[in-house]
């Protein structure tokens, strides 16, 4: 029995997370790898109608989880302590990464268990909120929820970087490819067949009985507004008309300028500069003011958002699920937020461009100086992605990758960069967008006849791209599309590239675009 490459390529992409999580949740490592082995195998067994027909990683986690049930339930054993193995020095930074990660093992011990599990499949497993939500039968609010209580129970807020700080501290010894390939021949005779489809409820037994099942849908919060159920037909919030669209719903809300993605649902500024954030079930909460023109940012993964007030143009950090402010730099005169990457937040003061992030307990760090890479002197930071910076030097843009000298130049005076800094999309003086190869600056082909006109587009989570589009037909059209022609998705080959076109008659507000980076509002096809 032979591997196909795509489900070697998976195997190698998740062992990681997965023994993590295994770990985390009282494994021994070598138990741990015994676990993922037979996890994987299952999946092999049906590889082929799993990545056709549902999400790998939602089947993969149910695997996973019940195999740590049965390990667990037949093989009580104390929790293994984290030790240092024989291989690896025992240098300061391995030794304040195993206190963090005994740290937040103790914490994790003293929650219920459906919140570990949480935390730790969202956190060290790498599922976003609604992957975990469907893995346990959950709201993506009751994720949220707990993820929060979590984070502020271990005091450690926030609670994705400690994580993935402490997770370095664990020895994973490398992909068992040959072994998943052999356990799986040898179940292949039983028809160990991995049962797909939408599980409500996922029970596991631990002694006696461990489930973790669907909760009754919650009441609304008192003030919540009107959620009809409907999809997404993309993976971005957007506003139009006074419709708002979540992931799985649509409420109304009169007034939107801005718009960006929490994790949790959204926050939004309105024509005055009021900021509200709206969870997924309605719920409202105003956070403040921002300064008229200034962008309003979000780190969705964390859950935090920032903006510059009006006055003295303090920026403010807010977290979502704490729902309170975390931190706060002094404004100035020049201050000019430029976004987050990963757990930091960028801006321009002084005359220079900074950077602060919030310590596990919650902390925010002293403001700084972010270097100017070589030949970039005198450049305009524009956006941070993955490492790699979007530096305006005049008429046109600067991207420079990390570990490469020399940058690559990409029309336009303004832009972002994809959320793994691989593609940029540029805005010239019309703030109409085209797409760049990040790596290379070539441009990327279009996916619309050639007669119709982009007028606004941003990056999804997953690195598509939402495009509104003048099609010049009496209407515009919302899309959203691989970034580049040339990729394939291996685990899909048959894949639609593009969504099915949803006509608009006036210009909608996308996720993460930030002021004057789209067509200037009103748009009307009339």
């Amino acid at each position: 029995m032979r591997a196909d490459p795509d489900f070697t390529a998976y195997v190698v992409a998740r062992w990681r997370p997965v023994v993590r999580v295994l770990v985390v949740l009282g494994q021994s490592v070598e138990r741990a790898e015994d676990v993922a082995v037979a996890s994987f195998a299952r999946l092999m067994s049906d590889w082929g109608r799993l990545r056709r027909e549902v999400d790998v990683d939602v089947e993969l986690a149910r695997v996973v989880l019940h195999g740590w049930v049965r390990v667990r339930s037949h093989q009580p054993a104390p929790r293994v302590p984290a030790t240092v193995p024989a291989a690896r020095l025992l240098t300061q930074e391995l030794e304040d990464q195993l206190a963090l990660l005994e740290r937040i093992v103790a914490g994790l011990d003293e929650l219920d268990e459906t919140t570990r599990v949480t935390v730790v499949l969202h956190h060290l497993g790498e599922l976003d909120q609604d992957q975990v939500a469907e893995v346990l039968g959950m709201s993506r609010a009751e994720v949220g929820r707990r993820l929060s209580e979590a984070a502020h129970a271990l005091g450690l807020v926030p609670l994705d970087p400690a994580c993935h700080s402490a997770a370095g501290a664990i020895d994973v010894p490398a992909p068992a490819v040959d072994r998943v390939v052999s356990a799986a021949a040898g179940r292949r005779r039983r028809q160990w067949v991995v049962t797909g489809g939408v599980v409500a409820t996922l029970a596991l037994a631990v002694g006696a009985a461990y489930v973790v099942t669907k909760p009754d849908p919650a009441p609304a919060p008192p003030g919540a507004l009107d959620v009809t159920e409907v999809e997404n037909p993309v993976q971005s919030a957007w506003w139009v008309d006074g419709t708002l669209h979540l992931d799985h719903g649509t409420l109304r809300v009169a007034d939107v300028v801005q718009l960006v993605e929490t994790g949790v649902g959204v926050a939004y500024a309105d024509s005055e500069g009021v900021v509200r954030s709206i969870a997924d079930d309605g719920s409202r909460l105003s956070l403040g003011t921002l300064d008229p023109g200034s962008p309003l940012v979000s780190q969705p993964r964390i859950g935090w958002v920032a903006w510059s007030e009006p006055g003295d143009g303090d920026l403010v950090i807010y977290d979502i699920t704490a729902q309170a402010e975390t931190g706060r730099v002094d404004g100035a005169v020049d201050l000019r937020i430029i976004g987050w990457d990963r757990d930091r937040l960028y801006f321009h003061r002084d005359g220079n461009d900074w950077s602060v992030s919030i310590t596990p307990d919650g902390r925010t760090t002293d403001p700084a100086q972010v270097a100017t890479p070589d030949g970039a002197f005198g450049s305009m930071l524009q956006d941070v992605s993955a490492g790699a910076e979007l530096r305006r030097g005049g008429a046109t843009l600067d991207i420079f990758q990390p570990f490469v000298d020399a940058p690559n130049e990409v029309p336009g005076t303004s832009g972002q960069l994809s959320p793994d800094g691989n593609y940029v999309l540029t805005h010239s003086g019309d703030g109409r967008p085209s797409t760049y190869d990040a790596r290379t600056g070539a441009p990327e082909a279009s996916w619309f006849d050639d007669t119709w006109t982009p007028v606004a587009a941003t990056f999804t989570a997953e690195g598509r791209i939402v495009w509104v589009v003048d099609s010049h037909d009496g209407s515009l059209g919302l899309y959203e599309c691989q970034s580049s022609m040339s990729y394939i998705d291996s685990f899909d080959p048959q894949n639609e590239p593009c969504t099915e076109r949803v006509d608009l008659g006036t210009m909608p507000v996308l996720a993460g675009v930030q002021p004057g980076l789209a067509a200037p509002r009103p748009w009307s096809t009339a």
